[in-house]
Parts: structure tokens; sequence; C-alpha cells
């Protein structure tokens, strides 16, 4: 079941500071992956990196940068992510 962009901003909302969300996007995407964190030491509350692997993701400069989740989890949303453990 693909994740609704309603479930993805309650889940950013409640993430903790410093923590993250990992998310792989569907095979018509690419299959890239995609981390969002809330970056309490960021200029922006929410930072997105994607990449070819889980690796790069996590180390490639900010995506998308905002303060309210709803611009992040509209562009992840639509890209029918699945939830890396």
């Amino acid at each position: 079941m693909p994740l609704e962009k309603k479930q993805l901003i309650a889940l950013m909302e409640g993430l903790p500071a410093g923590s993250e969300l990992v998310y792989q996007l569907s095979p018509t995407f690419g299959g890239n992956y995609v981390v969002i964190v809330n970056d309490p030491n960021a200029k922006k509350r929410y930072t997105m990196r994607w990449g070819k692997s889980l690796e790069v993701a996590k180390s490639s400069e900010p995506f998308i940068a905002a303060d309210k989740a709803k611009k992040i989890a509209e562009w992840v949303a639509e890209r029918n992510p699945s939830p890396v453990e």
C-alpha cells in the first residue's frame, strides 16, 4: 500500500529532532533512496536528500529544505515510496 501525503506529513511532524525517515522510491522513478531529516542545526526544519544508494543519499547535499512538512511530503508521496528498515 503506497504511503499517502497525509501519512508522511504526520510521520515527519512527529519526528524527534535529529531523527530521520528513509524510503526507497518506486522503480518507475529510478528506485532511488530518500532520507528525510528533522535537523535542528539547519536553517530549515526538514531536509531531504536523495541518491542512487542509501550511502549516497545520506552524504549528498539537501535536495529540498523546508520548515513545513508538506512540500517534502508531496514530492516523496508522488513517487510511491517504500519504507527502508
